[in-house]
């Protein structure tokens, strides 16, 4: 999954899961601060915020998960 998804479709479109597993897996990984959706016309997109902080600044310090 690249810095951005939208939605269950990647994950199906890749062989990875079945629409209801990948929906539940993006969903957990919302639930645990990884991934943040966010809604994009009729899409929902799942980002990585952290990627995104990498990406777009000078100072790469971030904090943990846990």
């Amino acid at each position: 999954m690249g810095q951005y998804s939208n939605g269950a479709n990647n994950l199906v479109d890749k062989g990875i899961a079945q629409r209801q597993a990948a929906s539940r897996y993006l969903h957990d990984l919302v639930g645990l601060g990884v991934l943040r959706e966010m809604p994009f016309g009729k899409e929902k997109l799942f980002i990585h915020p952290k990627l995104m902080q990498l990406l777009s600044r000078d100072n790469n310090q971030f904090q943990s998960y846990a």
